[in-house]
């Protein structure tokens, strides 16, 4: 049995195997420059965690590890982590080249693997372009699990969400922050999961400064307190606006 990944919004940044292959899969590793740790059955392969959404900066443990157990063990599953997710998080191989000029670049991670005597179970976390239909990653999806003899299960769904940058709601909020910081960069989209996806005309603004070390969802998650300050400022004065219009 095997165990890997804690959150699916996560790139995991270890995963462990335990059991008789642990020497054979060693040489597998090292030979390519993969970081790890053995400790006699026990072999732990290290990547780096980062948001889901910047899958692609990360370093996906789970198939790292996959790219050594193919090699011992012919399963459909670790073959399909290995030769189809791959190490590029953004699923090239199972979607295509997917996104577009609102929202960027689709990204695919391989979240959580478990391994047991009765079925293997592969969680994937994907954020795709707004202006790509579900019905379209369902399809690719279900075509690369076909063709690796897997079954395709939806296990949560949430909307995308984009309200355009003409939007009064939008604009106000730009011209604080802009008159504020006097930072005059157009807002980005972000391919985080937010609860503004529950409300109509509601977006997710902050707390993140442009110049500052995005550490969400990694090790020693943490803001400035001075941003912190400055964000509540900000707020404060956007919310006043909203509410007196």
């Amino acid at each position: 049995t095997l165990k890997a990944g804690e959150a699916m919004n996560v790139v995991p940044e270890e995963a462990t195997y335990e059991g008789e292959w642990a020497d054979q899969l060693a040489p597998y590793l090292e030979a390519a420059g993969t970081d790890f740790v053995q400790d006699g059955q026990k072999l732990t392969v290290k990547g780096k965690s980062v948001h889901s959404k910047n899958a692609p900066n990360g370093i996906n443990a789970i198939v790292k590890l996959a790219d050594a157990l193919k090699e011992v063990d012919q399963s459909p599953a670790l073959t399909f982590l290995s030769e189809a997710v791959q190490h590029d998080a953004r699923g090239l191989a199972i979607f295509g080249e997917l996104q577009d000029d609102v929202s960027g670049v689709l990204t695919c991670n391989a979240a959580t693997l478990a391994i047991g005597a009765d079925e293997t179970v592969i969680g994937i976390d994907i954020r795709y372009p707004v202006t790509i239909e579900k019905d379209v990653i369902v399809n690719h999806l279900q075509a690369a699990a076909d063709k690796y003899g897997l079954e395709y299960e939806e296990y949560d769904f949430l909307r995308a969400l984009y309200v355009p940058l003409e939007t009064p709601l939008v604009q106000t909020l730009m011209s604080v922050y802009q008159e504020k910081t006097g930072d005059m960069r157009e807002a980005m989209v972000s391919g985080g999961a937010t609860y503004a996806r529950t409300m109509e005309n509601c977006v997710a603004f902050g707390a993140q400064m442009p110049h500052a070390e995005a550490t969400l969802h990694e090790p020693n998650e943490r803001m400035a307190l001075e941003d912190i300050y400055a964000a509540m400022d900000i707020y404060a004065e956007v919310i006043y606006r909203l509410a007196t219009k």
